[in-house]
């Protein structure tokens, strides 16, 4: 059976009984950070695209309990969560190491309350790559002002 065929069975999602990947899926790895939400994974995405290094991160809210912070709560509570911003950057399985420290460093994740960070694996992914821009030619003028010209004279 091709990988571009439909499977079923055991086979895991997104591959074919072989282990092969379905075609336009690629292996990959998944960074995912939760920062303070102070700014610091805005500046951290801009960094990324501003050095061309991935084109698939993700940013989204969620709230966060620091486990190494003194909790002064009621037995059978939880303390009062936080606002924090998971961060997800998604890289080839070779890059991964690089990226993990690059992260790290650049998200500050070892300062006091600097947050967490993990690499994961993930099955599979699509990739997303945009096309080209066509490149711009010199405008030719409105239809309308042509038209309005041709009326004057």
């Amino acid at each position: 059976m091709s990988a571009a065929e439909t499977t079923s069975g055991s086979a895991s999602p997104g591959t074919s009984e072989g282990g092969a990947l379905a075609p336009r899926q690629r292996p990959a790895k998944m960074i995912i950070c939760v920062l303070p939400n102070d700014g610091t994974h805005l500046a951290v995405v801009e960094k990324l695209f501003a050095e061309g290094k991935t084109n698939q991160v993700y940013s989204h809210s969620c709230l966060g309990i620091d486990i190494f912070a003194d909790a002064k709560v009621s037995p059978g509570t939880l303390p009062d969560a936080y606002l924090a911003r998971m961060l997800r950057v998604i890289v080839a399985p070779e890059e991964a190491d690089a990226m993990f420290e690059h992260l790290h460093e650049i998200a500050r994740i070892n300062r006091p309350g600097g947050g967490a960070i993990a690499l994961t694996d993930v099955s599979a992914v699509t990739p997303f790559m945009l096309p080209d821009a066509p490149p711009v030619k010199e405008a030719e003028g409105h239809p309308d002002e042509a038209a309005s010209e041709a009326a004057s004279t």
